[in-house]
C-alpha cells in the first residue's frame, strides 16, 4: 500500500432488462450514477405534507435550488423584457453605491434583511437605493396602469411595497412638476367666468387759484391742476394746465394727453355744467 493507491474490493450488480438497452456511453454512466446517487428537491404545495422518507437520506438538501430567470420571455404578442427582473438586477448593482445598503449587506439587522433574490426589506418592504429613488417614483407615477395619479394616491401605493427615508417628500416633489398630472387632473372648485374687459371710465376735476409757475422748457406759466382718475384701478394722472384755456383747447389736450393713454373711453364723469361740456 506504501506505493500508492490499490484496488481491495470490487462490486458488480445486475443492469435490470430495461436498461439493456441504452446505448454503450449511457450504460457506462450508470456506475457513476450509482455511486453519486440522486438528490431530491422536494416542493411543498398548499396542503403537501413533508415528505419524511426523503428527509431521513443523508442527500436530502432542505435548501430549494434557485431556478434561473430568463430576462426575455414570450408572451402571446411575441418576446418581450422581463422587467420584474431588470428591476431586481438593477437595485441589486445600485446597492453597492449606497452607504446604508452596504453596511447593512455587512451586518444585517432585525429590521432589515436580506431575501431569496437578494433584495434588502425593511420590515417586508424593498429598500431602494438612493441612487434610483428619484427615477423610481417618477417612473411609478407615470405608469399607464395608474394614469397619473396624485400626491396621496401615489405614496400610499408606493408605500405598501417599497422603503427608503424621505418617500413622501419625493412624491410630492415629483407630482407637482409633473406637467401631464397638473394639465389633466380634475377641476375641483367652480368653473371660471369668461375674460370681461376693463372698463372705460374716468372722471376729470380740477384744482384751480394756484399760484403761477413756469414750464422750465417751454416757459408757458400754468395756474391750475387738472386731475384725470381712472375709475376701475384708482390710478390719478395730474396735469398742468392754464385756468384762462378754454373748452375746445382743453377738449384738444384730452385727446393728446388722455386719449393716447387710455385710448377710447365709455364714460366720463366731471362737474362741470352743460355748457362747458357742449363746447367740449
Amino acid at each position: 500500500m506504501d506505493s500508492g493507491n490499490a484496488t481491495i474490493a470490487y462490486y458488480s450488480r445486475k443492469i435490470i432488462a430495461a436498461k439493456l438497452n441504452y446505448d454503450v456511453h449511457d450504460k457506462e454512466l450508470l456506475a457513476i450514477l450509482y455511486l453519486e446517487g440522486p438528490k431530491y428537491t422536494v416542493q411543498k404545495g398548499s396542503k403537501n405534507a413533508q415528505a419524511n422518507v426523503l428527509s431521513r437520506q443523508k442527500e436530502y438538501s432542505r435548501k430549494p435550488t434557485e431556478r434561473p430567470r430568463a430576462i426575455l420571455k414570450t408572451t402571446d404578442e411575441g418576446m418581450e423584457y422581463n422587467h420584474e427582473l431588470l428591476a431586481t438586477i438593477a437595485i441589486k448593482d445600485a446597492y453597492t453605491e449606497d452607504e446604508c445598503a452596504t453596511r447593512i449587506l455587512k451586518e444585517p439587522t432585525n429590521e432589515f434583511r436580506i431575501d431569496q433574490q437578494g433584495l434588502l426589506r425593511f420590515k417586508g418592504l424593498v429598500y431602494i437605493p438612493s441612487k434610483m429613488r428619484r427615477g423610481f417614483v417618477k417612473e411609478q407615477h407615470s405608469l399607464p396602469a395608474h394614469g397619473y395619479q396624485g400626491i396621496s394616491k401615489t405614496y400610499n401605493r408606493l408605500s405598501r411595497d417599497y422603503y427608503f427615508p424621505g418617500i413622501k417628500k419625493y412624491v410630492e416633489t415629483t407630482v407637482t412638476n409633473c406637467d401631464l398630472y397638473n394639465k389633466n387632473k380634475a377641476n375641483r372648485h367652480a368653473p371660471y367666468g369668461l375674460l370681461q374687459p376693463l372698463e372705460k371710465s374716468i372722471a376729470f376735476d380740477f384744482i384751480i387759484k394756484l399760484p403761477g409757475f413756469k414750464e422750465p422748457i417751454t416757459r408757458v406759466k400754468f395756474d391750475f391742476i387738472w386731475v384725470v382718475t381712472d375709475k376701475l384701478i384708482k390710478y390719478t394722472e395730474f396735469v398742468p394746465y392754464k385756468e384762462s384755456s378754454t373748452a375746445k383747447e382743453l377738449a384738444y389736450a384730452f385727446f393728446k394727453i388722455i386719449i393716447n393713454r387710455y385710448k377710447l373711453l365709455e364714460e366720463i364723469i366731471s362737474d362741470r355744467d352743460k355748457l362747458f361740456i357742449s363746447y367740449f
